[in-house]
């Protein structure tokens, strides 16, 4: 009975220690450790539990990619409008640290911007999808705005599929 108990105890904590993130050992895509997202270069998507298959991880980063392309703004006054808003993706089974809130906070404490405010690799929108739905979070200049209400819409598409 003993034998038993302790090796239920060992598999609870190993379920645990599997399935929760939080944002201090939650991988980023962009530091050494990036072939823990399950990619093969540094890039701004992350999937630790791979929950895609690499053919479908590639195409999330194709997409990030062209997000990025698309948003360019060459004529703009700003210059981090001017270089496009940079999406990050980040993938996990369940949502990490806080499951209560509605908002990710990947794009303060996930690691994969810069912390200097005078750089455009701060502005970024961010993406956390897991198997409860999605969350999103903003970090950009004031005049860079994807408002809340698009998101909002992509989560109900997703709670739709899923």
């Amino acid at each position: 009975m003993i034998n038993f108990l302790i090796k239920f105890f060992i598999l609870f904590c190993l379920i645990i220690e599997t399935h929760s993130w939080t944002w201090r050992d939650y991988p980023s895509p962009r530091a050494s450790t990036y072939f823990k997202c399950g990619i093969q270069n540094r890039t701004y998507v992350c999937d630790p539990d791979a929950m895609l298959t690499d053919h479908q991880r590639k195409e999330i980063i194709l997409l990030v990619e062209d997000f990025k392309e698309k948003t360019k703004r060459p004529n703009s006054t700003i210059p981090c409008i001017r270089e496009g808003l940079r999406l990050i993706v980040a993938l996990a089974k369940y949502k990490i640290d806080n499951p209560t809130t509605e908002y990710s906070r990947l794009c303060t404490d996930g690691g994969w911007t810069s912390s200097d405010k005078t750089k455009c690799e701060s502005d970024v929108q961010g993406i956390e999808l897991n198997m409860d739905g999605i969350r999103f979070c903003s970090q950009t200049y004031l005049t860079w705005t994807l408002y809340e209400r698009d998101f909002l819409k992509l989560r109900e598409e997703v709670k739709i599929i899923v």
